[in-house]
């Protein structure tokens, strides 16, 4: 009889076949556009991290038996947060935002001025950033979730660094890896964040692995 593999191989498993679609779908990729394949797996991974977002909350409340105001907000916001982000993957929010800001100031696009969508989206990660230390007690359940939220937020930066690449002067070859790195690091970025509110969840439900009350004492 063919012995079952345990838990912990099969989460592996799936982490290292979840790697190798999205290596796959990036090394296959034939466009980076706004109807891409890409970016429709982006957007799927940003919409399963806000599911999963208000998921948690009433994972922990199941095992707590109490769910203070804040903390509950808290996952409602990264929930909305990431919704947010879906959003503006799939329609380019951040584009259309940049090219309104020109259009209204009647500024001419130039190399710099060109890239206030870069802003916008590196904006996004020092939101997150904040939103993580302000909030870090209702996470600090989950030191994996912290581990890799970090991780995701530094793909980001790269991601807007890589973005920004035609004020680097550098050649046709230098800027199809970084444009090649940019998408790399969009993908893998959200799948750190999906991985991690999945870990989140995974310990919100375990009873063993409660958050402290004392620890999060609200009105």
């Amino acid at each position: 009889m063919t012995p079952v593999p345990d838990t912990k191989t099969l989460k592996n498993l799936g982490l290292i076949s979840y790697a190798a679609f999205l290596s796959t779908v990036l090394l296959t990729a034939t466009s980076y556009g706004e109807k891409s394949f890409i970016t429709d797996v982006s957007t799927l991974q940003l919409a399963l991290c806000s599911a999963a977002s208000l998921t948690i909350p009433l994972a922990i409340f199941r095992h707590r038996k109490s769910l203070g105001r804040r903390e509950c907000l808290t996952w409602i916001v990264l929930a909305v947060g990431c919704a947010v982000l879906a959003m503006d993957d799939k329609l380019m929010l951040h584009e259309r935002l940049d090219q309104t800001i020109h259009a209204a100031y009647g500024w001419e696009e130039t190399r710099i001025s060109d890239k206030i969508d870069d802003i916008i989206v590196g904006l996004y990660g020092v939101i997150g950033i904040v939103f993580i230390a302000a909030n870090r007690r209702f996470f600090l359940f989950s030191a994996r979730f912290m581990a890799f939220a970090k991780g995701s937020i530094a793909s980001a930066f790269i991601m807007v660094l890589c973005d920004m690449r035609s004020l680097y002067g550098l050649n046709e070859t230098q800027n199809q890896v970084l444009s090649h790195l940019e998408e790399w690091s969009k993908i893998f970025g959200g799948a750190l964040l999906l991985i991690g509110l999945l870990c989140a969840l995974e310990d919100a439900m375990k009873t063993q692995a409660r958050i402290p009350e004392d620890l999060h004492r609200q009105p």
